[in-house]
């Protein structure tokens, strides 16, 4: 049944094209600084690269991640299709500040510095 679901969604997935893929990629900045706060039970944090900065917010460590790079792809533009190959350049925490994330008992951070993950261009199957 699994095999027949791959199948099926393959035949509507949008062929992706390999020079806009390179394009997206290379908007996408190198690195990026985040600074965050804890307000209720949420995590809010600026991030900001070159001269952009935006705000967002999660419930958890991991919700907060997520928005952080959901936004990145937004604010740059991308089309969804190429979310999924882009997460190699992405968001992620080192262990130290991951554990910060989720200890409530750290009510802010401010400015630290991130490089995306992996900045390898993408390959496409």
């Amino acid at each position: 049944m699994q095999f027949l679901f791959q199948n099926f969604t393959k035949l509507f997935r949008p062929k992706l094209n390999r020079e806009e893929l390179l394009a997206y990629f290379d908007r996408l900045p190198e690195a990026i600084q985040v600074s965050w706060i804890r307000e209720g039970k949420f995590i809010v944090g600026t991030v900001m690269f070159g001269k952009e900065k935006f705000t967002t917010q999660g419930r958890s460590a991991d919700e907060f991640i997520d928005t952080v790079n959901d936004a990145l792809l937004a604010i740059h533009d991308i089309p969804k299709e190429y979310f999924d190959i882009l997460a190699i350049k992405k968001f992620i925490p080192n262990a130290d500040e991951y554990k910060a994330l989720n200890n409530v008992a750290i009510k802010e951070r401010s400015n630290t510095n991130f490089l995306l993950a992996e900045q390898r261009k993408p390959v496409m199957a």
